[in-house]
Protein backbone atom coordinates (compact mmCIF):
# COMPACT_ATOMS: atom_id res chain seq x y z
CA UNK A 1 0.00 0.00 0.00
CA UNK A 2 1.46 3.69 -0.86
CA UNK A 3 1.82 5.94 2.04
CA UNK A 4 -0.90 8.11 0.54
CA UNK A 5 -3.18 5.01 0.47
CA UNK A 6 -2.79 4.64 4.00
CA UNK A 7 -3.25 7.79 4.70
CA UNK A 8 -7.14 7.37 3.17
CA UNK A 9 -7.67 4.84 5.61
CA UNK A 10 -6.59 6.05 8.72
CA UNK A 11 -8.55 9.16 7.71
CA UNK A 12 -11.60 7.02 7.21
CA UNK A 13 -11.75 5.18 10.39
CA UNK A 14 -11.43 8.45 12.42
CA UNK A 15 -14.52 9.54 10.39
CA UNK A 16 -16.47 6.01 11.15
CA UNK A 17 -15.05 6.82 14.98
CA UNK A 18 -16.34 10.14 14.76
CA UNK A 19 -19.47 9.15 13.50
CA UNK A 20 -20.06 6.60 15.99
CA UNK A 21 -19.29 8.90 18.87
CA UNK A 22 -21.93 11.20 17.73
CA UNK A 23 -24.82 8.40 17.23
CA UNK A 24 -23.72 7.79 20.88
CA UNK A 25 -24.35 10.71 22.15
CA UNK A 26 -27.70 11.01 20.40
CA UNK A 27 -28.56 7.66 21.31
CA UNK A 28 -28.12 8.54 25.00
CA UNK A 29 -29.69 12.02 25.04
CA UNK A 30 -32.82 10.85 23.57
CA UNK A 31 -32.77 8.22 26.35
CA UNK A 32 -32.99 5.17 23.33
CA UNK A 33 -30.00 3.62 24.73
CA UNK A 34 -29.52 3.02 28.67
CA UNK A 35 -25.72 3.18 30.27
CA UNK A 36 -25.92 -0.16 30.86
CA UNK A 37 -26.65 -1.12 27.41
CA UNK A 38 -23.93 1.01 26.42
CA UNK A 39 -21.19 -0.41 28.20
CA UNK A 40 -22.13 -3.69 27.59
CA UNK A 41 -21.96 -3.02 23.70
CA UNK A 42 -18.40 -1.53 24.35
CA UNK A 43 -17.17 -4.79 26.28
CA UNK A 44 -18.28 -6.51 23.12
CA UNK A 45 -16.79 -4.65 20.79
CA UNK A 46 -13.86 -4.48 22.75
CA UNK A 47 -13.58 -7.82 22.53
CA UNK A 48 -14.27 -8.18 18.73
CA UNK A 49 -11.66 -5.45 18.12
CA UNK A 50 -9.42 -7.78 19.91
CA UNK A 51 -9.76 -10.40 17.62
CA UNK A 52 -8.57 -8.31 14.84
CA UNK A 53 -4.89 -7.18 13.05
CA UNK A 54 -4.05 -4.16 14.42
CA UNK A 55 -3.91 -1.98 10.84
CA UNK A 56 -0.05 -0.89 11.89
CA UNK A 57 0.67 -4.63 12.01
CA UNK A 58 -0.50 -5.32 8.30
Amino acid sequence: MTDKKIKEIKEDVETLENMFSALVDVLEKKKIISDKELDEQIKKRIEKDKKLKKFEDI
